[in-house]
């Protein structure tokens, strides 16, 4: 069974401190527990991912038979010393596996799922070993992809409607130990549709690997600019529109701003503030359902007169008589 890499699930480097994985962990926990994410199942696994990742290395000795085979069982801390107490695998040395019990490591399904995962076992082992001996004669260390690294990026309302290239800069380990940074520029496509926290996967951008593996990923979060006019719900743009009294009441055609220009719209008569008016397929792409985009929302409001004389006062005074109306009916019932 592939192992995963308990610094990358962390995204730390492997020379991290017991004060540098315990940060990690409690900031990944916070951000992927599942009463932040409910139904999410992707984070619920990363959460899980990431508690078995800080059992194994906030514990020294879990730690020390990790970083030398590349995975941890349940019982290797108590039957370390002498299983692996020679420390070599040689002709005439002393120590290897002899005396080490494996048989705790197979599965419930019977003898054939324990040699199964007795062959996993030994898979991953010496997968840590392989590679070629270097001038002293050891071996080259086991490949594992970097560390992902992630940056923030700030973008104006419209480009994260319709799409932009923009031009970043990051620090990024040199050799994947985290002992020295250099800063690069590269150019990154901000697909259309994407919404403020909003996570962007940019790959191979992230911290070198280890050992010839491959360098993690950039992992790009979102923050949106708001708009003096528009908001968003989802896929979905608002926009607030003032209606005269005159305008409510008897209906009208008016035209309203959108994202992709000018767009008419029939108020009903007897229009009241607060209603909602929708015009279809004006809204946001959808970056779930390829090719469909959302819908722009007009809530409105009426635009109260100021009565500026008496005539104006008796006018309405008169309407009022010829439509009664009581908009209070029914508050206190």
């Amino acid at each position: 069974m592939a192992e995963q890499d308990y610094y990358q699930v962390l995204g730390i480097g492997r020379d991290a401190s017991e004060a540098e994985i315990k940060k990690a962990y409690r900031h990944l926990a916070r951000k992927l527990h599942p009463d932040v994410n409910p139904g999410d199942k992707q984070a619920e696994e990363r959460f899980k991912n990431i508690q078995s990742a800080y059992h194994v290395l906030k514990d020294p000795e879990k730690r020390k038979l990790y970083d030398r085979f590349g995975f941890y069982r349940e019982g290797m801390k108590d039957q370390a010393g002498q299983a692996f107490s020679g420390g070599g695998f040689g002709p005439g040395q002393k120590g290897g596996f002899e005396g080490f019990d494996f048989s705790q490591f197979g599965s419930a399904q019977g003898s054939q799922g324990r040699q199964g995962n007795f062959r996993d076992i030994f898979s991953d082992l010496f997968s840590s070993f392989r590679g070629e001996r270097g001038a002293q004669g050891g071996f080259g260390a086991r490949k594992t992809k970097g560390a992902d690294l992630e940056s923030r990026i700030r973008i104006p309302f419209m480009d994260a409607v319709n799409g932009v290239q923009r031009q970043i800069s990051v620090s990024r380990q040199v050799n994947g130990q985290g002992t020295a940074q250099r800063t690069e520029r590269f150019k990154v496509n901000i697909p259309p549709g994407v919404s403020d926290g909003s996570r962007i996967r940019v790959p191979g951008k992230g911290h070198p690997g280890q050992g010839g593996g491959p360098p993690g990923d950039l992992i790009l979060r979102i923050e949106v600019e708001p708009h003096p006019h528009f908001g968003r719900q989802g896929d979905n743009i608002t926009l607030q529109v003032p209606l005269t009294f005159e305008e409510a009441a008897r209906g009208t055609k008016i035209e309203v701003p959108t994202i992709g220009g000018k767009a008419k719209l029939k108020i009903p008569p007897g229009t009241q503030g607060g209603q909602r008016l929708r015009l279809r397929g004006r809204g946001v792409p959808s970056r779930r359902k390829k090719g469909q985009r959302g819908d722009q929302i007009v809530e409105i409001r009426i635009a109260v007169p100021r009565l500026r004389d008496e005539r104006s006062k008796e006018i309405l005074e008169e309407f009022e008589k010829l439509n009664p109306q009581d908009p209070r009916r029914g508050l206190w019932s």
